[in-house]
Parts: C-alpha cells; structure tokens; sequence
C-alpha cells in the first residue's frame, strides 16, 4: 500500500513536470517560429524585395482570409494592398505614428515631472481642460491621451515574461495562471490610470473621482506620494535611452528576466550576432527548400514521398489544420 502511494506520487509528479516541459517546448517553437518569420520579413524589407515580404506576410493570415484568397481576384487584391502597405505607406505611416509618439510621451513625462507643485505647471495636457468645450471635445480630448497611456502601461505587462513563471504567448500557449495574473492585474491597473490621468490634467470634482471617493492618502505614506511619486518617471525614461534595464538585469544575475527588444550588451554580442545570422539563413534556405517540395508536390501529386513537417505545412496553409494543431496534442 505505501509503497505503490508513493509510486502513484512519483508518477503524479513525472506527469506535471512532463506536461510543463511539453508546454516549455510548444512556446519556444512557437516564439521561434514568431522570431524566424519577423527577421526574414525585415530583411526582405531591408532589402527591398517587397514581392518576397508580401508572400511571408500573406503566411501570417487567418484561416478565413486563407480561404478567401483561394479566388483569384481576391488573392490580387490581398497582395495588390500588401505591396502597396510594405513598399510604399509603411515607412512613412510609421514614421508619422513615431513621431506621434513621442510627442505624447513628451507632453505626459513634462506633466509628471510637475505634478507635485500646484503653483505652475508643465502640462501641456491641463491647457486643454482649462475651459469647457462641451462633451464631445471633452470626451475626444481625454480619450486619445488616455488611450495611449493605458496602451503604454499594458504594453509592458503583455511584454515581460518571466521563465517558468509568466509570460503571454500566441497561438494557445499561455497557461492559466499567466492568464488569470494578467486579467487581475490589468483591472488593477484602470482605475490608478483613470486617477493619474485627472492628476495630469488637473480637473477637480469629476464623476470618477465621486464615485472613487479618497484615493490621494496611500497608508503609511501619507497625502503627497501619489503628486510626489510620478517625478521617477523621468529617471525611468533616462534609463530606458541608456538602455539601463539589461545591463541590470545582467549585473544582479535576474537571467530569468527577460525584456524584448533589449540590446544585446555582453562582450560576445557580435558573436551572438553573427550566430543569429547564421541560424535565419539556415531557416531561409531550408523554407525556400520546403516550397520547392511543395511546388513539385503539386505538380506530381506523390505525397507519400514528401517529408512529414512539409505536409503538415501545406495542411495548415490550406486551412485544414489549424495553426495551434500541437496544442491540442497534449
């Protein structure tokens, strides 16, 4: 009896921990799969080989749009659109949305850094509340700065993973409790956004703050850490164009953390560099191999005689396996 409890344990636990490495592996394929199609993308467009990038972007689609672009006019328009978008308006709608950017984060960071003083001011955002414009103004005034400090803020929640304990991954790969982790603390984070939002603009007397009633008094901190706090926004912006976070990360050790985008800083940066090189021409060339297969697949119709990973391919782009076929495996 004690002996096969403990055997049926032992089993208990081989089977969790096979079941979470099994979900390990599903994320680094897929983040793999992400990191591959990202990088031959940019480098199509780097290249401009705008013909190349719109066929790996047609790749991404969904399954219904995979099945519209089964008609001809249908694909050419697709593909007409993509062309125009990659070759002609990105560039610049992205340069536009950039600069828009950065002109908001601008004029939040200037607000913030004077929010504790109530005798001048370098809100920009406050001139526009200093009078009523009537509701609809009102409403278009507060949703568009408001929307895209929400956007910031969530931004780094839904980028920050921590191995084996959080992270968001596409394509049904998240386990619950990074769900749940994220959902709680994105209904943490409304209200406090709303609350900073009215301190930036500084209106008095809104519904909101009815309805929330005291929020300016943080226990033990008193009645100024919420007017005082926000300077530090400043510091953390300096440390983001110093790129501050991953040489920290590094010195403590935290290599469980880990922030996207972040430069490489270690002394074999290049090496990892040219590494990364190597691995996406590989992953090239083997892909250009793959369609060929395809091509020739359906030209001879022999499936028998074609690598399994190339059918399943062919299967997901035609829509009859679903992206997140591995998923369901398990």
């Amino acid at each position: 009896g004690g002996e096969d409890a403990s055997r049926i344990e032992c089993l208990a636990q081989l089977h969790r921990a096979l079941k979470q490495a099994g979900l390990e592996a599903r994320r680094a394929a897929c983040r793999w799969d992400e990191l591959v199609r990202r990088c031959l993308l940019l480098e199509d467009l780097e290249e401009q080989m705008f013909p190349s990038a719109v066929e790996l972007a047609a790749s991404w689609q969904g399954s219904v749009a995979r099945i519209l672009c089964r008609w001809h006019l249908v694909r050419s328009c697709w593909h007409g659109s993509m062309l125009l978008w990659l070759g002609t308006l990105r560039p610049r709608v992205l340069r536009i949305v950039g600069g828009l950017c950065g002109i908001l984060s601008a004029v939040i960071v200037l607000g913030q850094l004077t929010m504790f003083s109530s005798g001048w001011s370098l809100s920009l955002l406050s001139l526009l509340f200093q009078r009523d414009h009537g509701f609809g103004f009102t409403q278009a005034f507060c949703i568009v700065p408001l929307t895209y400090m929400v956007c910031t803020a969530y931004w780094s929640v839904f980028r920050l993973k921590v191995a084996g304990w959080y992270g968001l991954y596409w394509n049904h790969n998240t386990d619950t409790g990074s769900l749940l982790w994220c959902a709680s603390t994105l209904a943490r984070l409304a209200a406090p956004l709303c609350y900073h939002f009215l301190k930036l603009i500084r209106v008095k007397g809104t519904a909101f703050q009815t309805m929330m009633g005291q929020m300016n008094v943080v226990p033990l901190l008193g009645n100024s850490l919420n007017e005082i706090f926000p300077v530090l926004v400043g510091f953390l912006c300096l440390c983001n164009l110093l790129n501050v976070y991953s040489r920290l990360v590094q010195l403590c050790g935290l290599d469980f953390l880990e922030f996207e985008w972040a430069a490489p800083t270690s002394a074999d940066s290049s090496d990892l560099l040219a590494e990364g090189r190597r691995l996406i021409e590989r992953e090239r060339r083997r892909r250009s191999e793959d369609r060929g297969l395809m091509e020739l697949h359906d030209r001879t119709e022999t499936r028998r005689t074609f690598p399994l990973r190339v059918q399943i391919a062919q299967l997901i782009e035609e829509g009859i396996l679903p992206l997140d076929w591995n998923a369901h495996s398990t």
